[in-house]
């Protein structure tokens, strides 16, 4: 009872050294030469220590990518040796805001009964690599939406030291690749259930107990261009008045770098409706805090040679269009159905000035894109008796 009444609640990383003696000018006897032979003895072991210690030594980073290692090149290159996954992250990303959108891939039967389903987004954060003062650590901090103000007024040193951003994790540094250009992080802990840091799958689903190591594992990490994806297999026993009952969930976490420049805010407005965000307001005329509504939104920009023709109310096409792609597990009679649902919002996309912004496409069988890759936003099709 109490797994159902949680269920129902939930919202949704030598050779040896021959020298050869010489008596200059002189005949060496048999037993000098014995004497000399037996006498080399010594030095030959030490010739041949000697030269063992001049063989070129491993460095930390060879010792991580031997023959046996696995790297897939993205953002950071993921190294997976044995039982250790490695991110290798270049020091030009340390700094760089960076967002972690953790899912549900498979779901067992009383998550399933209960609503909670494949697909379904559990928790987001915000987040950036720094290294510490020493170099020998890399650190995460937790990037909060920092209240508004003008950083010409007074106040904004004030806001700047009541809203420091909080560390959440700290890896130490495993090895440095060979121009120092990229540190190397083992995250095995935080990916299979150990440090529930970059997402508490069981906390974020009102089940609150935790994953059981011995049974939980990371399935795969692999790198794209632009982010980093960790499919884990985790296990929490839930105690019940009729006994325990094993609870075992595939989460994807995506860990995607975001654009250097951000998307300018837009405040919210009351004649339309928009899903907004509230942010404190602070500035130096002001007598009490305020508050600032913005919309969340697509970042449709028109092209820069199209912008005279947006401004004059023309037509034009987004630089990226929205993409959704229905996935592989959708009946194909239902797809053209899903397909005119989504296109219907065409007319709202051109109210605002855009033509074609929003499409929809088949992810075929065998296709080249990867259906884990955030940067495709796929429509999921889940097989449930609740939804």
């Amino acid at each position: 009872m109490r797994l159902k009444q949680i269920l129902l609640g939930a919202t949704l990383v030598g050779f040896m050294t021959a020298v050869p003696f010489e008596v200059m000018g002189s005949t060496v006897s048999d037993n000098a030469r014995s004497f000399l032979f037996f006498g080399k003895k010594k030095n030959k072991k030490a010739s041949a220590g000697a030269e063992s210690k001049s063989e070129p030594v491993k460095s930390s980073y060879d010792k991580i990518l031997t023959d046996t290692a696995t790297v897939t090149k993205g953002m950071f290159n993921v190294i997976h040796n044995g039982d250790s996954y490695y991110f290798e992250i270049p020091r030009a990303l340390m700094g760089r805001d960076m967002l972690i959108v953790n899912k549900l891939v498979r779901v067992p039967r009383e998550l399933n009964d209960a609503g909670v389903n494949r697909g379904i987004n559990t928790s987001n954060q915000m987040v950036r690599f720094e290294l510490d003062g020493k170099g020998k650590r890399v650190m995460v901090r937790q990037s909060r939406p920092r209240p508004v103000v003008d950083p010409n007024d007074a106040i904004a040193r004030s806001v700047n030291d009541n809203y420091i951003d909080p560390l959440i994790a700290s890896f130490p540094i495993e090895a440095h690749n060979s121009d120092s250009t990229s540190v190397v992080i083992k995250v095995n802990d935080f990916y299979n259930g150990n440090k529930p840091t970059f997402g508490d799958v069981f906390g974020d689903i009102n089940i609150g107990t935790p994953a059981v190591s011995d049974l939980s594992r990371i399935v795969n990490i692999k790198a794209f261009e632009n982010n980093v994806y960790a499919l884990s297999e985790l296990t929490t026993r839930v105690v019940e008045p009729g006994g325990a009952v094993n609870i075992t969930v595939e989460v994807g976490s995506s860990l995607v770098l975001l654009p250097e420049k951000p998307m300018t805010g837009r405040y919210a407005s009351s004649r339309i409706g928009y899903f907004t965000e509230e942010l404190l307001k602070y500035s130096d005329d002001q007598q009490r805090v305020g508050k600032a509504n913005f919309i969340t939104r697509w970042r449709l920009e028109p092209r820069p040679e199209d912008m005279s023709d947006y401004m004059a109310g023309r037509l034009v096409e987004p630089v990226k269009p929205i993409v959704f792609y229905i996935d592989r597990s959708t009946p194909a009679k239902w797809r053209p159905y899903i397909r005119t649902g989504i296109l219907d919002w065409q007319k709202a996309f051109e109210m605002a000035g855009f033509k074609n912004a929003i499409q929809v496409r088949d992810f075929a069988e065998g296709e080249e894109g990867d259906e884990d890759d955030i940067n495709y936003s796929v429509l999921t099709y889940a097989a449930s008796a609740k939804s």
